[in-house]
């Protein structure tokens, strides 16, 4: 709940993208057991990029709905 909160919060000042990433990837290492190796949170980075455009395709092209960027 407070990731999302922080999630919340930082949504319209980062933009989309940046805190859509630090929120996807957050959420993957706050559900991890143990610690993880260093190839594990690469591939936790690339999932929360997967999640990231996944998400912008959705909402920008099928809901066309305008995200908040940093350059726009």
């Amino acid at each position: 709940t407070l990731l999302t909160a922080v999630y919340i919060a930082l949504f319209a000042h980062l933009g989309y993208f940046i805190a859509t990433f630090l929120y996807a990837f957050s959420m993957t290492l706050a559900f991890a057991t143990g610690r993880p190796s260093p190839q594990a949170l690469g591939f936790k980075a690339l999932v929360a990029g997967v999640i990231t455009l996944l998400g912008y395709g959705l909402f920008e092209l099928v809901f066309q709905v305008r995200l908040p960027t940093p350059w726009i």
